[in-house]
């Protein structure tokens, strides 16, 4: 039976913190759900000659295709790939369904090798098959 109420986990800290970035999350619709800082970071980080693989995708995949020359964009979930498809029309995005760890895990590194040589310059990954996939925070490397 699932407990409701407090968690012991939701100090003054946390409930501030997660309270900003519902509101971040609302005011900027359209932004990546990483924190403020990361986003304007990356907006200013990211150039139209570059070329970014992106490891789950979502709402950043479109806004990363907005700010690159070609983005890589690996997805798990056919439900969400399907439908992440529908905002990406007329961008330049190789938008990949890997249904299996194994090819998700091929992927993430085909991806690493070209991005030690260019013309790849970001990595970012936020996947539902973490372990394999990456370390247990976000990825983003970049050269």
């Amino acid at each position: 039976m699932r407990r409701w109420g407090p968690k012991p986990w939701w100090t003054r800290r946390y409930v501030s913190d997660r309270t900003r970035q519902i509101i971040e999350q609302r005011r900027h619709p359209t932004e990546p759900w990483l924190c403020r800082r990361a986003v304007l970071i990356l907006d200013h980080w990211l150039r139209p000659g570059d070329e970014m693989a992106e490891f789950g995708s979502g709402r950043s995949t479109r806004w990363f295709a907005e700010r690159v020359g070609h983005l890589t964009s690996v997805e798990d979930d056919p439900a969400w790939h399907a439908r992440v498809t529908q905002t990406l029309e007329g961008l330049a995005v190789d938008y990949r369904l890997c249904r299996d760890e194994a090819s998700y895990v091929g992927w993430r590194e085909v991806s690493l090798r070209r991005l030690s040589t260019p013309p790849w310059s970001t990595v970012l990954g936020a996947t539902s098959a973490r372990t394999p996939c990456s370390p247990p925070c976000d990825l983003v490397a970049s050269w």
